[in-house]
């Protein structure tokens, strides 16, 4: 069957890694690829934070939140910060969903935060979720999401400074990343005491959706040629033309785009 642009990319990354691990080189395509997402649970009652730290291949998929304007209105145009700062939201567990803190031994009230950490892949792949199955019907979301061509900054956590937070990380823990000082400008520090890195992205392609229905229409591509100028080239099948960052950065684009690659800066 036909492949969405996302499931092929994950099944080529895939059989990239076997390849990979057959000639020794997997620590090349983490570092390209590869980010580490840090679960946060802190306790409201001790402060105690655990930590789970995730090695989590790309491409990272993002919901789009919706967002209400002060008269209730949603609104049609968002950002892909937008849709960060939704992956990254702080969700608070009461009541029957309360969490068990290991120091308290007990179920207590607790805040999740997911965040960054350490250095950011070299190539950062954002999907862009635009299937809403909620009424057990797929539909595709038009809303429009604009994005970056260059200079994206993306936030990770540099350093931990917390000293009752406890790390349980996975298995591979000698595979997390080191803390790199590849530090571009500091941006304070977030709640858990951690000192936040921001990384340079430009843009390096997109694949947009054509068709009002999630199921049905169309994929076409946007390559960067160059980054002097600015250029792109529209992959339309069999058709390839030069267009520019206009029509990249187009409301149909932002309709319909699905999948965003940035590369970061050095």
């Amino acid at each position: 069957g036909q492949h969405d642009p996302d499931e092929l990319l994950r099944m080529l990354l895939g059989r990239l890694e076997d390849e990979a691990q057959v000639r020794g080189d997997e620590q090349f395509l983490k570092d390209m690829f590869d980010s580490v997402i840090a679960t946060k649970v802190t306790c409201h009652c001790c402060k105690h934070v655990s930590i789970n730290r995730q090695r989590t291949s790309s491409p990272i998929s993002l919901n789009i939140p919706v967002i209400k304007t002060k008269k209730a209105k949603t609104v049609s145009d968002i950002s892909l910060q937008d849709c960060i700062d939704d992956f990254t939201a702080k969700e608070t567990f009461t009541g029957s969903n309360r969490f068990m803190c290991e120091k308290c031994e007990s179920l207590q009230d607790a805040t999740k935060q997911v965040e960054w950490e350490g250095r950011t892949p070299q190539v950062l792949i954002f999907h862009i979720v635009r299937t809403d199955w909620s009424t057990g019907k797929p539909k595709k979301l038009k809303t429009k999401v604009k994005f970056p061509c260059d200079d994206f900054r993306m936030k990770t956590v540099s350093k931990n400074n917390n000293k009752n937070a406890i790390a349980e990380e996975d298995k591979a823990n000698d595979e997390i990343p080191k803390m790199d000082p590849m530090e571009l400008e500091s941006d304070g520090e977030g709640a858990t005491g951690s000192e936040y890195t921001q990384y340079s992205y430009d843009l390096l392609g997109l694949i947009s959706h054509e068709g009002s229905q999630s199921q049905m229409g169309h994929y076409t591509s946007y390559t960067r040629s160059s980054f002097t100028t600015g250029t792109y080239l529209h992959c339309n099948d069999a058709s390839v033309k030069a267009c520019s960052e206009k029509e990249v950065t187009s409301k149909k684009v932002h309709g319909g785009v699905t999948l965003l690659f940035y590369y970061r800066k050095s």
